[in-house]
């Protein structure tokens, strides 16, 4: 079999069509629940963030890359089930080894869905080391927003991001040179919509949503630690969640928490969205 690698920069519209085929056939096999936006905005220009494997021709698998900071590249590995055990990921992750370290990035963090037995078999096999899980949420059963108008979200400005840089910060517990480039990441992003949570005139927190192809993907959902507790959290989520629905109803609704997040978790339940699968987290160094 003739082994060939394909790494495009911007992914054609056949590249696509190959990353969307692997994909699907792993989640058919493994019951997985991945999904593939090729629309990256964090993409600098000279990056390669596919890498695509076929044999005579056939696409047998796929790497993408998500890397929105210098701290970490997101794997997402995949390949076809009777192709496994073959040497093609091992083949493909050299390749990915290479362009990871020439942006400086000291690590790999490999994207696991929890239903996947054959990636974590896989990961344990090469030495990666569990990191943490996180749970994807869809929005099921909205609850409409509270009648209080305690809380306002709107649009960021300039004015506000040392502020946002403060509270992102001491909710994810970042250092700061990370959190600028994701806060500044936020403010460029064309694909994301970035809002500040004011009470009284005052930034209060910071919730924001990216715009995927069929979805509204809730993220960077983040509150002061003296404004927790008191309802105003649940408020910034439902009207987040009626600015999606106001544009699309027809558009799902989904967000990820980590699994050890109860408070998070619970206060998304409450505002209509179940879980709908697990990710583990898999670390390995470069």
């Amino acid at each position: 079999m003739k082994i060939t690698i394909a790494k495009p920069g911007i992914p054609s519209g056949e590249a696509v069509s190959h990353i969307n085929q692997i994909i699907g056939r792993c989640n058919s096999f493994d019951g997985t629940s991945y999904d593939f936006d090729s629309d990256d905005d964090y993409r600098k220009p000279g990056d390669h963030n596919y890498f695509i494997l076929y044999g005579d021709g056939v696409p047998l698998s796929v790497v993408y890359l998500f890397v929105p900071t210098s701290v970490e590249a997101e794997v997402y590995a995949f390949t076809v089930p009777e192709q496994r055990r073959k040497g093609h990921m091992s083949t493909l992750l050299r390749e990915v080894a290479g362009e990871v370290k020439r942006r400086s990035v000291p690590s790999l963090l490999f994207v696991c869905d929890g239903n996947s037995e054959d990636g974590a078999a896989f990961l344990k096999h090469r030495g990666a080391s569990y990191d943490f899980s996180e749970f994807s949420m869809i929005l099921e059963s909205p609850v409409p927003a509270a009648e209080r108008h305690d809380i306002q979200i709107r649009p960021v400005r300039e004015e506000d991001r040392e502020e946002l840089i403060r509270i992102n910060g001491e909710a994810f517990h970042e250092e700061r040179r990370t959190v600028e480039e994701t806060i500044g990441l936020f403010y460029t992003s064309d694909k994301r919509d970035f809002y500040a949570v004011i009470h009284e005139g005052k930034v209060v927190g910071m919730i924001g949503r990216y715009l995927e192809e069929n979805r509204d993907y809730i993220h960077g959902f983040a509150m002061d630690a003296s404004f927790r507790g008191r309802g105003w959290g649940q408020q910034a989520l439902q009207l987040m969640i009626d600015k999606c629905r106001i544009a699309d109803t027809s558009r799902a609704v989904v967000l990820e928490v980590e699994s050890e997040n109860e408070r998070a978790l619970n206060l998304y339940k409450r505002c209509g969205f179940r879980l709908v699968s697990r990710f583990d987290y898999y670390r390995e160094p470069l």
